[in-house]
């Protein structure tokens, strides 16, 4: 899952997923399916500012939507229905676990 092309999707409002950043050059990609006119809350647990999120939609992963790390979730108001993807990558030199989930409010 170290490319968008590579990533596991993630259900809304299950259980959140236990991840490994194994080096600092690792990256996670995750995906999870939205709903045009819903609200999305994209948390992250672990041990202080270990990991940085970005959130791409509807194809372009030139520019990301929003941003966030543990401690700080994304929040946003999805536009349009189709997939969401999450880029994991370390923030710092962090190289351990981390969970993340995807909720929708």
């Amino acid at each position: 899952d170290d490319d968008h092309g590579d990533a596991v999707q993630i259900t809304v409002d299950a259980p959140a997923q236990s991840r490994t950043i194994h080096s600092t050059s690792d990256t996670d990609w995750m995906y999870f399916h939205g709903a045009a006119g819903l609200y999305y809350t994209i948390t992250a647990d672990g041990s202080g500012d270990i990991i940085f999120i970005s959130l791409y939609g509807g194809g372009d992963f030139d520019e990301a939507i929003d941003y966030g790390w543990i401690g700080y979730p994304i929040s946003f108001s999805c536009g349009e229905t189709g997939d969401y993807y999450l880029e994991i990558t370390s923030w710092d030199s962090y190289v351990g676990e981390y969970s993340i989930q995807v909720g929708e409010e």
